[in-house]
C-alpha cells in the first residue's frame, strides 16, 4: 500500500519558496525477477535450446497475468514459461509481442519482418514470414511484401488470394486491388465487384455508399441503386443519413432516407454543414441560405461566400462586405473593416477578428470591439480570455467583458483541479477561477492538493492555507510548519492536527 503525504516546510533562508516532499511507503522492492529452472527437455517444436549455460533467465514480460516471457541469460532470444517456471516455449524468439497475444496465441518473431503465431507449446499457427500481424475480431491480418491475406484462429486461411488491403466490417471484407475495391463475404465470394474507387458502409442502414468515375450512389448488398435510377448521383450529407444529397443533369436538392424531395433539384450546389432546417446553397453563381422547413430562402442568394460559424450565426462575404448575419435574432453587424474573422461564437458571444495580422476580440452581445487588435493570437475559453502579446511568451488575460484581469503573464491549470489556474505574473503567483482572480498574484509559491479546495501559499519566507472557494486565508501567513496529509485531507499546524470544514480549522481531538 502506497501513502503519499505531502509536507510543507521553511528549511532555511536558502529556499526562497516551500518545499514539497513526497514519502512513499511500500512494503513491495522493485526487483528483477529470476526464475531458476533446469528441466528443459527435447522438442520437435520451433526450435532447439540447450539450458547447460543458463540455470538462470530474465523474466521480462507476462501474457493475460498466465505466461511469462523469459529471456535466456546467455542469449538475447526470448521463450514462455507458466507461472510456476516451467518452460513451455524455449528461447528462440527475437521478440514476443504481450500485449497483442492471448494465452494460446502468441505472436512472435524470430527475426526482422519475420512474424508468425503459434500457441503455448511451440506449434506453428502461422509462419514465420509476415511484417505484421494484427488480430482483427476472430482473425488474423498479415502482412507480406505489401499484401495482406486472412487467417482463423486455427491458421487456415481464410481468402484464396491476397490483397492491397483488406477490412472486415459486419461479417464481411472490403478489399482493395489496384486500386479499386470491392466486398467480399465471409467465404471469399464477391458482394460487390472490386470496380469502384471508393466504398463506405453504413450499418444503420446496411448501404454502401459507393464511388465510381467521380459519380456517388448508395447501393444494397445485391448493387442495386437505392433509389433506382431517378437521380444521376447520391451522396450523404450527415452521418445517419437523415438527408443525401440528389443530383440530377447537374441540379442538386436534398432528400431523405425514403426518397422523399426536402427541396427542388434547383441548386448549383448544397453545403454538407447544415444547420437544423437551415442550408447552404448556391444558386446563379451566388450563395444564400434556404430553409427546408419554411421552403423558402432566409438569406437571399447574393453573396460570394457564406460560412455558418456557429448555429444560427453566418458570416455572409462579397468583395467590398463582410456581414455577421444571426438568423435567430434576424440581426446584422458589419464587419467589413476587419480581415479574418474566426470560425467560430464563444462563449460570451465572442468573436476573433484579425486587422494587419494582429488580432483582438469582437463582442456580438454589446456590438463593439471589447480587446484592441495588437496581439499576436487570442485563445477564448469558457470564462476568460488569454492574448498573446506579440514577439513574447507571456499573455494578457481578460474577462468576457472585455475588463483586464491580469496583465504580462501566463496560465498553468492546477494538476489536481482543472476548473482553477494558476496565474504567474512578473514572478508572482495568483489564482484564477472562472473569469475571476480569486487569489492575487502576489506570492511567491502556490501548491494545490487533491480533492480539497484550498492551497498553501508561501510570501516573505511565510507559510498560510487560502480557501479557494472565496480567496480567504484559512491559516494565515506565519512563520511556523504547515503538513498537509493529502489522502487524508488533514492539516498538521503548531503541533496540532485540523480538518477544513466550511472554510475554517476544525481541530481532531
Amino acid at each position: 500500500m502506497k501513502k503519499i503525504v505531502f509536507i510543507i516546510t521553511f528549511l532555511s533562508y536558502i529556499f526562497s519558496y516551500a518545499q514539497e516532499e513526497t514519502i512513499l511507503e511500500s512494503t513491495e522492492e522493485d526487483v528483477e525477477i529470476l526464475v531458476e529452472d533446469d528441466s528443459y527437455t527435447d522438442s520437435n517444436n520451433v526450435n532447439s535450446y540447450n539450458s547447460s549455460t543458463n540455470s538462470v533467465d530474465i523474466v521480462t514480460g507476462e501474457i493475460k497475468n498466465t505466461l511469462l516471457i523469459f529471456k535466456g541469460k546467455n542469449t538475447n532470444l526470448y521463450g514462455l514459461k507458466n507461472k510456476k517456471g516451467k518452460v513451455l516455449v524455449k528461447p528462440v524468439f527475437y521478440s514476443i509481442d504481450s500485449y497483442n497475444s492471448t494465452k494460446n496465441r502468441i505472436m512472435a518473431s524470430l527475426a526482422y519482418n519475420k512474424k508468425g503465431l503459434i500457441d503455448n507449446k511451440g506449434s506453428i499457427i502461422i509462419p514465420f514470414e509476415y511484417s505484421y500481424i494484427y488480430k482483427n475480431q476472430k482473425f488474423y491480418k498479415c502482412t507480406k511484401n505489401g499484401q495482406v491475406t486472412l487467417f482463423d484462429y486455427e491458421g487456415n486461411s481464410i481468402l484464396k488470394k491476397s490483397y492491397d488491403e483488406i477490412e472486415l466490417f459486419e461479417n464481411q471484407f472490403k478489399v482493395k486491388e489496384n486500386g479499386l475495391y470491392g466486398i467480399l463475404n465471409l467465404n471469399g465470394k464477391a458482394l460487390l465487384p472490386i470496380e469502384y474507387d471508393e466504398i463506405f458502409y453504413y450499418k444503420q442502414k446496411e448501404w454502401f455508399l459507393v464511388v465510381k468515375g467521380g459519380i456517388s450512389n448508395i447501393i444494397n448488398r445485391k448493387g442495386e441503386n437505392i433509389f433506382g435510377k431517378k437521380y444521376t448521383s447520391i451522396s450523404k450529407i450527415d452521418y445517419n443519413l437523415n438527408y443525401l444529397l440528389a443530383e440530377k443533369n447537374e441540379n442538386f436538392g436534398v432528400i431523405n432516407a425514403f426518397g422523399k424531395e426536402i427541396t427542388p433539384l434547383i441548386f448549383e450546389a448544397i453545403n454538407s454543414n447544415y444547420d437544423d432546417s437551415r442550408f447552404i446553397v448556391k444558386q446563379k453563381g451566388k450563395w444564400g441560405v434556404y430553409d427546408i422547413f419554411f421552403k423558402q430562402f432566409l438569406i437571399t442568394p447574393n453573396y460570394d461566400k457564406i460560412k455558418k460559424i456557429s448555429s444560427g450565426y453566418y458570416l455572409l462575404t462579397n468583395s467590398d462586405q463582410k456581414i455577421l448575419h444571426n438568423l435567430i435574432l434576424n440581426t446584422k453587424i458589419d464587419l467589413s473593416e476587419y480581415g479574418n474573422v474566426n470560425d467560430y461564437v464563444s462563449n460570451g458571444l465572442i468573436i476573433t477578428v484579425e486587422k494587419n495580422k494582429l488580432y483582438g476580440t469582437y463582442s456580438l452581445g454589446v456590438n463593439k470591439l471589447i480587446i484592441p487588435q495588437k496581439y499576436q493570437s487570442v485563445y477564448s475559453s469558457s470564462y476568460h480570455i488569454q492574448c498573446k502579446i506579440p514577439n513574447s511568451k507571456f499573455y494578457d488575460i481578460y474577462n468576457h467583458k472585455g475588463e483586464i484581469l491580469v496583465e504580462n503573464s501566463r496560465i498553468k491549470s492546477f494538476n489536481s483541479n482543472y476548473n482553477y489556474q494558476k496565474i504567474i505574473s512578473k514572478g508572482t503567483v495568483g489564482v484564477l477561477h472562472k473569469g475571476k482572480v480569486i487569489i492575487d498574484a502576489k506570492y511567491d509559491f502556490i501548491k494545490s492538493f487533491k480533492n480539497t479546495h484550498y492551497v498553501f501559499v508561501k510570501s516573505d519566507k511565510k507559510n498560510g492555507l487560502i480557501s479557494l472557494n472565496d480567496g480567504k486565508f484559512i491559516i494565515p501567513l506565519n512563520t511556523s510548519f504547515i503538513t498537509v496529509i493529502a489522502d487524508k485531507n488533514t492539516i498538521n499546524w503548531k503541533n496540532k492536527n485540523y480538518r477544513v470544514i466550511l472554510n475554517k480549522l476544525v481541530e481532531i481531538k
